[in-house]
This record gives structure tokens, sequence and C-alpha cells, in this order.
């Protein structure tokens, strides 16, 4: 391969056995790179490619070299590149020092707790920092061979977990909500690890009851993963931060904050919103950005989320701002239902178990919720209009 010192390539490479084969290689010769999802069409590859400044790009395999830029500047440290999923649509550059990635793994491994013999399967691309640093290169780093699914067959998945009976799962909700809708045995697994969207408390409830230990992770692309539970209590419930950051949060359920996080080099605003409970256990409870502001009253979609995901017929709720001229903002909702409900008896059982302003003024029965290609909902485009 050239010399690759100081530079920066993009990989959009779709097997994972190769993307990683790369990744340690390129890592190991202190070079710089942008993980790009492996079924990015080529031309969109190399545009994300100029956009993030990089020399040029893998795509497909790694000998499958496009020169991009030649002229950009060597970089002194080696850095991870990624474009965040974002939840407005617009995906931004996130630059990650390796030492630092290697700080996070250190601490994460600590915080799992995971046992020698435990395999780990990982469902979510290394394209994403979830799959990549928590599912691989922390299994790695510990002794333990990760066994990557690309393939989206649920049936290929219960296998290995059956192949594997001592196991962790990395998935984000999406792919659980398939993963459990597909079997129809009482296959049981062993430990399951969440992320990248919170769980609603149907799945939260149908994932305890089919394994051992339902665990939930919380982080971002600028800080990577920033806390964990090892056993969640609510679908809020994000566990003990890692022993390397410092976290701030509102004091009380009553009173949650912006969730802050420090290191020894940086501070980050994640613009999520958090308190720690009783048992110091942080819980994230919404976005800065999605509050609903009802009259100078402040709503938390993700409460009223809860509330109506309780009733037996619903399988799925977004809560969302909604914009009226006169009024102002007003709390706006779409569910996908289980079984057949009149939007009277919804609207209902909120005043039964809600204050009257955080009680949707709106409620929309969809056959299914957008979502981007994260699995993640944007609220702010269903506040546009989007269905």
């Amino acid at each position: 391969m050239m010399h690759v010192k100081g530079k920066v390539l993009a990989l959009c490479i779709s097997d994972p056995t190769h993307l990683l084969a790369c990744i340690r290689y390129l890592r190991s010769q202190h070079c710089s790179m942008l993980l790009i999802h492996g079924e990015t069409p080529q031309q969109t590859a190399i545009q994300l490619a100029h956009q993030a400044g990089c020399h040029g790009l893998l795509w497909g395999d790694y000998d499958s070299y496009f020169p991009v830029n030649l002229s950009a500047p060597l970089q002194e440290d080696a850095c991870l590149y990624q474009f965040s999923s974002g939840t407005t649509g617009d995906a931004k550059l996130i630059k990650r020092k390796w030492t630092h990635i290697d700080e996070e793994i250190a601490a994460y491994n600590e915080g799992l707790g995971a046992k020698e013999d435990e395999v780990p399967i990982v469902l979510v691309p290394l394209s994403h920092s979830y799959g990549l640093i928590c599912g691989v290169l922390a299994s790695l780093a510990r002794g333990a061979t990760p066994i990557m699914i690309t393939n989206r067959n649920p049936k290929l998945t219960w296998n290995i977990i059956r192949e594997n009976p001592k196991h962790i799962v990395y998935g984000i909700p999406s792919l659980y909500h398939v993963l459990l809708g597909f079997s129809s045995e009482a296959t049981q697994m062993d430990r399951v690890m969440s992320s990248g969207a919170p769980m609603s408390t149907e799945l939260l409830n149908q994932l305890q009851a089919r394994a051992n230990d339902v665990m939930q992770q919380y982080g971002c692309s600028e800080t990577g993963c920033i806390s964990l539970s090892r056993q969640i209590s609510s679908s809020s419930d994000v566990g003990t931060p890692l022993r390397h950051l410092q976290v701030q949060a509102g004091d009380s359920a009553d009173n949650p904050t912006e969730i802050v996080i420090a290191a020894s080099e940086w501070t980050h605003g994640t613009k999520d919103i958090g308190f720690w409970s009783q048992d110091s256990q942080l819980h994230v409870v919404g976005r800065l950005d999605d509050v609903i502001n009802v009259s100078g009253l402040k709503v938390y979609p993700q409460e009223v989320e809860t509330t109506i995901n309780m009733l037996p017929e619903v399988d799925e709720t977004v809560v969302y701002r909604g914009i009226h001229p006169i009024i102002g903002e007003s709390v706006q909702a779409q569910v996908v239902l289980k079984e057949p409900i009149e939007v009277k008896a919804i609207r209902d059982w909120c005043i039964q178990h809600l204050p009257p302003y955080k009680v949707p003024a709106e409620i929309e029965i969809v056959a299914e919720i957008r979502k981007m290609p994260s699995g993640k909902i944007s609220r702010r485009l269903l506040e546009k209009g989007g269905s």
C-alpha cells in the first residue's frame, strides 16, 4: 500500500472483515480515516470524502483506490472521522483522536464487566462508532472475537445466537423490534446491549422476558460512549458514567438539565436533557431542541410517549412539537397500533395520567413512523410535516 502516514483516507467497504483489516492497518501506519457506510454509492462516497478533506477513498474493497484531494494537509495526530447520524437529518463531521478512543475502550471494558467466554454478536455496522468502538474494538481489546453480522436475515441472527449461548448482542431498538417480531419461539438470549435511541417500554419488557440481562449505553459521536447500565430499570436509565468522564445533569426527575460531559482535554454540551436518580444513575429524558413550550410550561416528549405506550393496543409512539399561528406550540403525536383503538380512548388515557398541558392536542394513527436511515426518529422532520 502507498505511504499513508499523516494522510486521511475515506473507507467505504461493506465487508466488515475487510473494513476492520483496513482500519487496523491504517491505524498502525498513523493514518487518519473517515468511515462511510459500506452501501453508499461510489459517486456519493467520493463527494463525502472530498467534503471531509480526505486525500483518497477506498471504495468497495481495499484495492480499489480513488484519489480525491492530493493537496490536503497532512494530519499530525491520527484520528477517526465520522459523519454523525444527526437527529435533524443534517450530518456533521466528527473528529476524534485515536488516543482518546483508546481511553474510552479501556474505561468501557471496565464498566461493562464482560465475561471471558462471552461472544460479542454485533448487529450494527462498523461505520457507526457504537458498532466499531464498543462492539468490535472493545471486544478485541479484551481478547474476545466478535461476530459481525451484516446479513439482514433475522433467521441467521437467531441461529448465531443459539449457536453461541454465552453472548452479548449489540443492537439498536429498531433492529430488536425486527428480531423479536420474527421469532415465534422462546429462544433465550444471554446479554443484550441497546444504544442509539431510547427503547420503548414495550420493547424493554419484551427484551427483559427474552434475555438474562438487558443493558443500555448512552453516548454521542463527539464523545463516544458516556455511560452504561448493566441492568436497566427503565427506558431512560443509562446507568453509570465511564470512569474517564465527568458528567453534569439535573438533580432530580423534576429538574432535568442539559447533560454536559468533561474529560481531561475537552468539554462537550450534548444538547440531551437528563438527571441523576436517587441511586446515582444517569437518566436521559430527551433533547433540548425537542422540548415543547406549551404556554410557558415544558413538555418532554419522551414522558408523553412512555404514557401512551403503556396502552396494550399501542406498538409505537412519537411525540413532537406542533406550531399554531395564534396559540403557539402544542403537543402532537403519531401512534402505530398493534390492535384497534379509538383516538378518543388514547386521549382519555392521557388525561388520566398526565397534566392537561401535556395531553396531545392532536393524535394521528399511522401505519408506520418515518425514520432516518440510522433508524432514529427525527422530530424536527415531523414538525415540518414529514410523515
